[in-house]
């Protein structure tokens, strides 16, 4: 499963890829966190790159989301 991207950790668990922009986050069945390119989490998940990219950029939008409500609510209170 996709949860989103990070430029925290900027190389691929797969390839070994250093200096990328950005990694996508992907949680395994067994429950591991990795971090992969978008065309290595691609080959992974049987998806193209854009595909991956789209979609990691969609659930960083939810995660960003849902950080931002949550800091929302604690000034609230």
């Amino acid at each position: 499963m996709i949860l989103g991207i990070t430029d925290e950790q900027t190389s691929c668990d797969c390839c070994g890829r250093q200096d990328l922009k950005y990694t996508v986050v992907i949680e395994h069945n067994d429950g591991e966190v990795a971090h992969y390119g978008c065309v290595c989490a691609g080959k992974m998940l049987a998806r193209d790159a854009a595909e991956v990219r789209k979609e990691a950029k969609v659930a960083q939008k939810g995660v960003d989301n849902a950080r931002r409500a949550v800091a929302d609510a604690q000034r609230r209170a």
